[in-house]
């Protein structure tokens, strides 16, 4: 009994100080002085200043052809001053980038998130400064105009700004400019295939009747997405709630099952659809004949203050209202 002890205690022991890192984005740096200038000084500051600890090496991950730093997935086991000196590194090199993001975790071996960062262009120039002001005034009520205003000046001066086009995707299927926000994702994807972008595509497909087109967009965003990125989980929602418009009950439950049980902070925008989430999940048991299941589910809902965006009309959204749901499933009339 007391090896046994011993043996647990020594793997939680280990699992607490095994650490994994994870990278994931795109940095580009425009023109190819500017990119020059990057490399010199991330070069130097790996061999003189990090003595060569780092994670994400030139080598691998630069691209002097495409001028840009691209990073798809990568993880590793690493140290934490390994973590420490990369993060410091991809500080530096925002200092040079025009456009993109980059992003890290942090977590040890029992995956709880350590740290995390959101790398991201800090210059004064333009294009930088115009990305900023134009996702501020996205998120303003009647400032769309103006949001589109800043990503056309982002766009005019780097044309192969993904993350603009995505953006300004986002403004126009706001304002329910449909063909405009298709056209704005799919050439955010061609430019860079990012989940964010494919996330958008989907929601104009439902709208547009494209369910088995939606589908296909989610199943991509979620394979580019990490389960530590918010993104990941609103896609697995919404392609569950795909599969119910097309009655395919298993596939809906298989996706919101993993959903309703991920535990998401107040911060995180899956967190208002924690409700909705349930509803969906319990619809879709009720559907398959699973009764007793829907019923915990409708429960679950119940029990979850709803949001607005539990009730309103927006992307994959259940047409029956959740007290009609209810009342069948417990055999009410």
């Amino acid at each position: 009994m007391g090896y046994i002890v011993l043996a647990k205690a020594y793997k939680t022991a280990y699992k607490m100080n095994v650490f994994k890192a994870t990278f994931t984005g795109i940095l580009e740096f425009g023109n190819s002085k500017t990119y020059e200038i990057m490399l010199r000084n991330v070069m130097q500051k790996i061999e003189v200043y990090y003595k060569n600890d780092v994670i994400i090496r030139p080598e691998i991950f630069f691209s002097e052809d495409d001028l840009n730093v691209k990073v798809h997935k990568h993880v590793v086991v690493c140290a934490e001053k390994s973590w420490k000196n990369t993060a410091g590194l991809l500080d530096c090199l925002a200092q040079f980038a025009i456009a993109g993001k980059l992003e890290a975790w942090f977590v040890n071996g029992e995956g709880k998130l350590l740290d995390y960062r959101l790398i991201e262009p800090l210059s004064e120039k333009t294009t930088v400064q115009e990305f900023k002001r134009g996702v501020a005034l996205g998120k303003e009520g009647g400032k769309e105009d103006e949001a589109i205003e800043a990503y056309n000046k982002v766009i005019e001066k780097f044309e192969r700004h993904a993350y603009a086009y995505e953006r300004r995707g986002y403004v126009c299927f706001k304002l329910h400019r449909f063909d405009d926000a298709m056209l704005d994702f799919t050439k955010s994807i061609n430019l860079y295939d990012n989940p964010d972008a494919h996330f958008g595509r989907a929601n104009v497909k439902i709208v547009k009747g494209d369910i088995k087109g939606a589908i296909a967009d989610l199943e991509i965003a979620i394979k580019l997405s990490l389960p530590l990125q918010p993104i990941f989980w609103l896609s697995r929602r919404v392609k569950g709630e795909c599969h119910f418009k097309l009655n395919d009950w298993p596939a809906a439950i298989f996706e919101l099952k993993f959903v309703v049980k991920r535990v998401f902070k107040p911060e995180d925008p899956n967190y208002a659809y924690r409700s909705r989430a349930w509803r969906s999940f319990g619809e879709a048991l009720l559907k398959n004949g699973e009764t007793a299941e829907s019923v915990k589910a409708f429960n679950q809902a119940a029990a979850i203050e709803p949001s607005p965006k539990d009730t309103g009309r927006h992307e994959g959204n259940m047409v029956e209202e959740p007290r009609a749901i209810y009342k069948r499933a417990v055999g009410v009339a």
